[in-house]
């Protein structure tokens, strides 16, 4: 064994007095690797196969035996561990770690927080990150005696399980949301919706895009141009980095140039280019005032007759969607001009029924970004927690 060393965490169950070891982690568990090609999946197998990515595939044949621990020995998700029970099998690149003398769930946690700084330093780079065997036996881990390594397994255990709960809720709402904009706007040439509001019966009507408003591009700002305090400003790759359908919280900013564009409140904001056609086929509506609006940015002041939240929401549905992307042109770099733009085929109803439509996306948006927070939250105060639970 190691030399002892005496240290404790900063944040600590009370009952817990003693000092923590210090000891490698192949003195704890016995280390080994999978045996199989990444191909060697079924997809209708009985047992788990681990790979070197996030998601779990099936296998025919087991080859190990739970409690394990397997870590991904390479590619974009190295070191991405999972917690395997019952009979499975393993990629060949695929670290299996079994016969703990310590607490199986604790040495997942304090793995996770002691392995990426490891393999920042150590891993063997190619045209593929990779990590070897010695990276694991080798690594120092910090422990408790065996009751409190059980108490601190099962805190960040239930943590885990929290984040997964509000993960699926967060999920669940943008399948919703994604379903309902295809139900409550027509396809297939249909001038009516499969789902909407009952007091609304008429038929949709239909224009060119061209017809809905004004249309002018922003100019004269990169990212380039961004300083610490100045004018707040929107830029094109931020619509689809940083907003959702509505642009709110603008933490952007820049020093005054001439003939720069303001909004005036209300203006619908697409993306003139980006890497993909997918990246700007979207939009944006910029509420607030006196925000100068950056280069590569298609701006449409619409009339009276069409609400922008409703035009917004249509943009994100199928048809309308797909439509707009197969307008963008280029290859590294796509373009989508507003000459194109106005030639997408629309359908909207009365302008009451779009405020309702538009103001229901609305409140699902402000859900999603409450449960968003949430989960940002829970995943920060779970970061600091293992940083003060642990040596």
């Amino acid at each position: 064994m190691s030399e002892k060393i005496k240290k404790v965490p900063k944040l600590r169950f009370p009952e817990f007095t003693d000092t923590w070891e210090q000891c490698k982690l192949g003195e704890v568990c016995k280390i080994t690797t999978g045996k199989l090609d990444a191909n060697a999946m079924v997809s209708e197998g009985k047992y788990d196969f681990y790979t070197s990515g996030i998601a779990k595939y099936k296998i025919d044949i087991p080859a190990f035996s739970g409690p394990a621990i397997t870590i991904a020995g390479n590619g974009a998700t190295v070191g991405y561990m999972h917690l395997a029970d019952g009979d499975f099998n393993a990629y060949q690149r695929t670290y299996v770690l079994s016969n703990f003398l310590e607490d199986r769930q604790y040495l997942f946690y304090v793995i996770g927080l002691k392995l990426p700084g490891k393999i920042n330093q150590e891993a063997r780079t190619g045209s593929i990150p990779y990590i070897v065997m010695d990276m694991l036996t080798d690594l120092i881990i910090d422990k408790p005696l065996n009751e409190e390594q059980e108490k601190i397994g099962n805190f960040f255990k239930a943590f885990d399980d929290l984040i997964t709960i509000h993960q699926r809720k967060l999920e669940n709402l943008k399948k919703q949301k994604k379903s309902l904009l295809q139900k409550m706007f027509p396809k297939n040439g249909s001038n009516f919706p499969e789902i909407r509001f009952p007091e609304f019966t008429d038929a949709w009507e239909q224009c060119k895009l061209g017809e809905v408003g004004e249309f002018s591009k922003g100019n004269g700002y990169t990212k380039n141009d961004l300083v610490k305090i100045g004018i707040p400003i929107v830029l094109y790759g931020q619509l689809y980095t940083n907003y959702e359908t509505i642009i709110s919280n603008i933490s952007t900013f820049v020093e005054l140039k001439e003939n720069s564009i303001f909004s005036t409140g209300n203006e619908l904001l697409i993306p003139a280019s980006g890497e993909t056609a997918e990246d700007i086929a979207r939009a944006s509506v910029i509420k607030e005032k006196n925000v100068i609006l950056g280069g590569d940015l298609n701006i449409i002041k619409l009339n009276q007759k069409i609400n922008s939240l409703f035009l917004a929401f249509s943009l994100s549905n199928g048809e309308l969607k797909k439509e707009l992307s197969s307008k963008a042109q280029g290859k590294s770099i796509v373009h989508l001009h507003s000459s194109e733009i106005k030639k997408v085929n629309f359908k909207y109803p009365s302008l009451k029924e779009q405020e309702k439509i538009g103001n229901f996306f609305k409140s699902i948006d402000e859900i999603i970004t409450i449960h968003q927070r949430k989960l940002e939250n829970l995943k920060k105060l779970k970061k600091g927690l293992l940083q003060q639970m642990f040596i």
